[in-house]
């Protein structure tokens, strides 16, 4: 009989193999974190500890497509340059050992010296889905045992689909000293999440439904994630077949007591082709962080596949983090952790510069991973941004003071369409973060953001801005970014 470990070092030897075939490959990333070959979705358990940042992930080590989940495993000192370790999780149960199923996402907690990993066992049964979760724990923070009572959660609640009950989070609430776990499910054709509480995290008493609402909010919820910011509550989550909606946040009050979240405020975290599955962690420095995935599923109705790098043998990366803030009102901000100016190389700085009826170069031959800094004086005239490498590959992007629209439909032969960002009022400008295959955009007051796969050709990029009317850009910066991502594998 095959054990875990075994499982655990098979993988691992073929990453070790396949690693070598996919350095240097045209759409690696230069600053984004990609797993070292091979198949990576939803990042999992996000936990800082004693200064060192864990991040598992998704992950096939047996193929650049989806297949039975295992957990990849990285960790950092700031979140930027990580160091791959071995694989933490790999299906060997009759709970998770499935090629359509496996060890789906879940969460990190550490009690009592010792690293919890608690995550989703998936398997097919009778010509059925049916999803548990489950307990795996370290001493080492390495290497991982799966509990001898799982699965520790059975699905229990009337209404609620079993193949659709997953992705747990964990959190412990010192006020009533209890732990707390939700798991993304759809009750009746609805999504939400169910409210489990324990004392000793094996065993586990149903609590019901966390929200209750009459919108449209999809009909699963998946990766839901909830967390204190400030005086409020924060719940994160990623409805499916909801349109273009794929990543949305609620803010409101959390009564332990009826077990129910009361939320005050809906918003979107993510307004681009390509972020999904976000997850946050609590840092050591008060910060509330945050990444997801850079990509999308086939049921998103802009979905084209997943792009050329799976013939380059690797698919998947995460997206920059970002650390959040609530405003005044309840709604969230989002920012470019500072860490990432350490990366900066400057390459070109431009201040007080009118742009008239015409088509300016701001800047040429750039390389692919680059941080790009549009700020006006006024945007009550729209200015187009464009993005064009050697090729005549073109990213177009549209500004005004109420949004942002992005058009990919020339840059690449992969993927196609437009989508648009709302900007608040006065807002002055964007900040761009593009890599080898990707571009996310932040609006400068931290409200809006876009992330979007971009599959240009090799080469050099261009940087265009046009308008019909008299606009000042006051402030315009241009910096490359760069990490060694291959160090540590």
């Amino acid at each position: 009989m095959i054990d875990h470990q075994q499982r655990i070092e098979k993988a691992n030897q073929a990453i070790q193999t396949a690693k070598k075939k996919v350095v240097n490959t045209k759409h690696r990333q230069k600053y984004h974190f990609m797993p070292p070959a091979n198949w990576m979705n939803d990042p999992n358990g996000l936990i800082q500890y004693n200064g060192i940042y864990h991040l598992f992930y998704q992950h096939n080590p047996y193929d650049a497509a989806w297949g039975s989940m295992h957990w990849g495993h990285a960790v950092s000192k700031d979140f930027l340059n990580w160091k791959h370790l071995p694989i933490a999780l790999a299906p060997s149960e009759p709970y998770d050992d499935d090629p359509k199923g496996g060890c789906f996402s879940g969460t990190a907690i550490v009690k009592d010296n010792k690293m919890h990993l608690f995550y989703t066992g998936s398997i097919i049964k009778n010509g059925r889905m049916i999803q548990t979760q489950c307990l795996a724990t370290s001493t080492d923070f390495v290497h991982f045992k799966k509990h001898p009572k799982n699965p520790i959660i059975e699905l229990d609640f009337k209404g609620a689909d079993s193949s659709n009950f997953r992705d747990p989070k964990v959190w412990f609430v010192e006020e009533t000293g209890e732990y707390y776990m939700i798991v993304g499910t759809s009750i009746n054709g609805k999504g939400n999440v169910i409210l489990y509480k324990s004392t000793d995290l094996l065993e586990w008493q149903c609590l019901g439904p966390l929200v209750e609402y009459d919108e449209d909010l999809g009909s699963m919820w998946e990766c839901p994630d909830l967390f204190s910011l400030e005086d409020k509550y924060v719940l994160l989550f990623s409805p499916m077949n909801l349109n273009e909606k794929t990543t949305l946040y609620m803010t409101g009050k959390m009564d332990y007591k009826s077990g129910k979240f009361i939320y005050d405020k809906i918003g979107q975290i993510d307004y681009g082709f390509d972020f999904y599955a976000p997850q946050t962690l609590l840092d050591e420095n008060g910060r509330q962080l945050m990444i997801g995935w850079q990509n999308g599923w086939e049921w998103m109705p802009w979905w084209q596949g997943f792009g050329p790098t799976y013939e380059e043998g690797w698919c998947g990366s995460m997206s920059i983090p970002r650390e959040l803030q609530l405003d005044e009102n309840g709604y969230l901000t989002f920012t470019p952790i500072k860490e990432l100016s350490e990366l900066r190389n400057n390459l070109i700085t431009n201040v007080n510069r009118k742009i008239r009826n015409e088509k300016v170069k701001l800047a040429e031959n750039l390389p692919p991973n680059f941080e790009a800094h549009f700020e006006f004086d006024c945007l009550k005239n729209p200015v187009k941004i464009i993005i064009e490498n050697h090729q005549g590959n073109s990213l177009v992007l549209k500004l005004s003071n109420e949004s942002l629209e992005f058009d990919r439909s020339k840059a690449d032969s992969y993927n196609s369409g437009s989508c648009t960002m709302p900007i608040k009022t006065n807002n002055k400008g964007i900040k761009i973060f593009a890599d080898t295959s990707s571009i996310e955009i932040f609006s400068l007051d931290g409200y809006s953001v876009l992330t979007s796969n971009v599959y240009f050709e090799r080469g050099n990029r261009n940087i265009f801005i046009s308008c019909q009317e008299e606009v000042e850009l006051t402030n315009f910066r241009v910096d490359e970014l760069n990490l060694n991502m291959e160090e540590g594998e």
